[in-house]
C-alpha cells in the first residue's frame, strides 16, 4: 500500500490550505471535499460584518511560492473586492468575487518571493452596497 507524506499530497496543510496538490494521489482520485479549481474554500467559524480568518494566515512566515488568497466571506455580502501588494499603504485591486468565491490566485505571473512579505485586503460590499472595509493582514513566504 501506497503512503504519502502528508505535504506532498496538500498543497500547504501548515498554513491552512488542505486543498490536494496538483498531480498528487489525492488530486488524482478525487479524494476530499475540494476539486483543484474551485472558487470554494470552506473555513469554520462566525461570519461577521467584515472578511475575516486569512488564510495564509496573518503573520505567517511560511507560506509557499504558490499560495492563494482565501477567507471567510462577510456576512450578508454578495460582493468581495481583494487588494495585494507588497507595501501596506499600496495595495492594488487583484480581483473581485462574487456570492460563494473565497479563493483569490495572486501567481498568475509566476510564484510569490521567497523571503517577501505580502499584505492584502478584502472589502466586502453588502446588498445595500455598503462597503466594509477589511483588515490589512500580511504573511511572509517561505524561504
Amino acid at each position: 500500500m501506497f503512503y504519502a507524506e502528508v505535504g506532498d499530497e496538500l498543497r500547504d496543510p501548515i498554513n491552512l490550505d488542505f486543498r490536494p496538490r496538483a498531480g498528487s494521489n489525492c488530486s488524482t482520485t478525487n479524494a476530499g471535499p475540494y476539486a483543484a479549481d474551485s472558487k470554494q474554500y470552506w473555513i469554520p467559524g462566525r461570519q461577521s460584518y467584515a472578511a475575516s480568518t486569512p488564510i495564509p494566515p496573518h503573520g505567517t512566515t511560511s507560506a509557499q511560492p504558490d499560495a492563494d488568497l482565501m477567507f471567510l466571506a462577510a456576512y450578508k455580502c454578495n460582493v468581495h473586492h481583494v487588494y495585494f501588494g507588497t507595501s501596506e499603504d499600496k495595495l492594488a485591486l487583484i480581483g473581485t468575487l462574487k456570492t460563494g468565491e473565497n479563493i483569490q490566485s495572486v501567481t498568475d505571473n509566476g510564484p510569490l518571493l521567497a523571503g517577501t512579505r505580502y499584505y492584502w485586503r478584502v472589502d466586502a460590499v453588502d446588498a445595500q452596497g455598503v462597503p466594509h472595509v477589511g483588515t490589512v493582514w500580511s504573511f511572509g513566504v517561505l524561504k
